[in-house]
């Protein structure tokens, strides 16, 4: 499990540490979370689809073998949920149809 102590008192250490090099963390994290992240959709399918669950089928498609992969649009939305519930930014989805 997560210890929200140890993070925090790593996080106030790294917070001190760049202070000294004049860099305002907390001003730079309120900065970043004014910044659109865009979250493509190919991210996800990782660029295969989900047309062909068998496997790659194109010699210039080198991803789409990891463990955890969606399978299908289910598993794709399920993903992208969480990642727009851990992303601290405004989420952007670009979602595109074949």
């Amino acid at each position: 499990m997560v210890d929200r102590d140890v993070i925090q008192k790593r996080f106030d250490m790294a917070v001190k540490r760049f202070a000294d090099y004049g860099v305002d963390v907390n001003a730079a994290i309120a900065k970043f979370e004014t910044i659109p992240i865009s979250l493509h959709n190919w991210v996800d399918d990782d660029v295969v689809g989900f047309e062909d669950v068998e496997g790659l089928h194109n010699e210039n498609v080198v991803t789409g073998n990891y463990p955890g992969k969606a399978r299908n649009g289910d598993e794709m939305r399920q993903d992208i949920e969480v990642a727009i519930r851990l992303s601290p930014t405004k989420p952007k989805l670009n979602l595109h149809a074949i």
